[in-house]
């Protein structure tokens, strides 16, 4: 993962047309639901004993490159792996890469490293996970893989899982990052009305996610290249992932990486002295 700016995931289309199949599937929540947008359409496992893992084999039909695998909406165990692989043969014989990784990175502090407890941080231990939001995991390849079979193995210490929205895919990303100044906030659509007696009425409704920072001097080239691809691709009808601080390892981490889509299609906005391009970005999350 060279380019350390925000990061766009979105064109999953290979990926949604591929065949898929997965051992420990719940026969009512099939892997092919992780191949649609909606969230609630998701896969999940049947019941795993201690020493279970689950695997998923994708067959591309054809040589497909790939950065990086996102699991959005998950309920992965705190001492889950994931282990990606690449084979140059359908019956997966001929090994070409492997590389493991863990189910949640290491954050400032949570774990078993806590602040104080002799260190800044670590991996969140299963008790931290109850107070992070819906989970977004974008696992980074070392290096990008142009194979027609994949394979990923999920480790879940015996657990049974959930995932709503897979992505095997590239990363889109500026050549310059976004401005400071970026805003995260929760959204909540409740109603609430007043009665006479000063008495309030409430009507609940979602909670969610939204961000929103803009990305001020794109290419002139690149805005009207890979951006305004991505913007016609996804527009206002296709959630994507936005991974805002793919290299920053806090304690906000979780919160800076959802599966969402635009509010409003950002507009380019042409800057005279730089010769450039300014885009602003609100993104909500997908429930």
């Amino acid at each position: 993962m060279s380019n350390q700016n925000v990061h766009f995931i979105y064109d999953n289309q290979n990926f949604d047309a591929a065949t898929l199949s997965a051992t420990h599937e719940d026969p009512a929540w099939p892997i092919t639901n992780a191949q649609v947008d909606d969230v609630g359409d998701a896969f999940k496992t049947t019941e795993l004993g201690e020493t279970d893992t689950v695997i998923i084999n994708v067959d591309f039909t054809q040589l497909q490159m790939n950065d990086v695998l996102v699991f959005a909406h998950h309920d992965l165990h705190a001492e889950s792996t994931v282990t990606v692989r690449t084979f140059a043969d359908a019956a997966r014989t001929e090994q070409l890469y492997e590389q493991l990784f863990y189910g949640y990175r290491a954050l400032f502090g949570f774990g078993e490293r806590g602040f104080g407890e002799g260190g800044f941080g670590g991996v969140p231990v299963q008790e931290d996970l109850n107070s992070f939001p819906r989970m977004t995991r974008a696992f980074y390849f070392d290096e990008p893989q142009n194979e027609r079979y994949y394979q990923i193995e999920i480790d879940n210490a015996g657990q049974q899982f959930s995932i709503g929205r897979i992505f095997l895919s590239s990363v889109l990303a500026p050549k310059l990052n976004y401005i400071y100044g970026d805003t995260f906030e929760l959204e909540d659509d409740t109603t609430t009305v007043y009665a006479a007696a000063g008495n309030a009425i409430r009507e609940e409704g979602e909670q969610y996610y939204q961000m929103s920072f803009t990305l001020p001097y794109l290419g002139r080239g690149e805005a009207y290249g890979e951006f305004i691809r991505f913007l016609k691709h996804c527009g206002k009808r296709k959630p994507f992932v936005v991974h805002r601080d793919p290299n920053e390892l806090d304690d906000a981490e979780p919160y800076s990486i959802f599966y969402g889509s635009f509010i409003k299609i950002p507009q380019f906005k042409s800057i005279k002295k730089t010769r450039s391009i300014q885009a602003p970005f609100v993104i909500r999350e997908e429930l």
